[in-house]
């Protein structure tokens, strides 16, 4: 009897049968919502994540800032001084006589930045201060894209909590605008490989990652070495 009921019933001609597709595709409509709304809430997660890592490694960058370290070191001078001249003369060069041998994209930031905030120590240690919690920041965007939620919090807990990027963080030195510039590039690289189809989003992405990637040899002298990591980032990706 059993097997007798799951055959499937013949069609019997002159015989209209009622349609059941229509709950089928009510279901899947009725999924679609549901799908678009876990997204949201992943997505807000992300957000307030990001919102709570931002705020708590800026809490050890700022402790004492106009203190620690107690004098400016002889290169933070160079930097500082390159940053007084883009503020009184504007454009200084980009060669290697423009800030003592270091590459000169950091000073011209500087610069503006000692406009707007001051050229007293602690003003300009307050910029790469900025850039150390951008950097912590974009690197927990960066992970939870690929790695999820609890490998990201782990790995910018790390990263916040790190001596290296603790002392470079409360240094006048470009070392945190290149982990900025470089971690953006691997983001924006990241979301357009994860287009499925090649237009004009697609594009915009991969040639805003190429400019940030491109501007390192211009911030900092280290490039090399990232670069390198960032190879490795595209060929695990493709």
């Amino acid at each position: 009897m059993l097997a007798y009921a799951d055959r499937p019933a013949r069609a019997r001609p002159g015989v209209t049968y009622p349609a059941t597709e229509a709950p089928v595709a009510a279901a899947g409509s009725s999924s679609r919502p549901l799908l678009q709304r876990s997204s949201a809430s992943l997505r807000s997660t992300g957000a307030y994540a990001a919102v709570f890592v931002g705020a708590a490694s800026a809490l050890p960058r700022l402790f004492q800032l106009d203190s620690v370290p107690g004098q400016v070191s002889a290169i933070e001078g160079l930097f500082a001084s390159a940053a007084s001249r883009v503020s009184r003369e504007g454009w200084i060069g980009l060669g290697p006589d423009a800030v003592a041998g270091e590459p000169a994209g950091f000073a011209y930031l500087l610069g503006a930045w000692s406009v707007l905030a001051g050229d007293s120590t602690l003003a300009l240690r307050l910029l790469p201060v900025c850039l150390g919690v951008v950097t912590v920041v974009l690197f927990q965007l960066l992970t939870h894209r690929l790695l999820g939620m609890r490998a990201a919090l782990f790995a910018s807990a790390m990263l916040a909590l790190s001596l290296w990027h603790l002392q470079f963080s409360r240094l006048i030195l470009p070392t945190t605008l290149m982990l900025t510039a470089l971690l953006a590039g691997c983001a924006l690289l990241a979301a357009a490989l994860d287009e499925t189809r090649s237009g004009p989003r697609r594009r915009t992405l991969a040639i805003g990652a190429g400019l940030l990637v491109g501007l390192t040899p211009y911030i900092d002298s280290s490039f090399p070495i990232l670069l390198a990591a960032v190879a490795l980032f595209c060929l695990a990706r493709v």
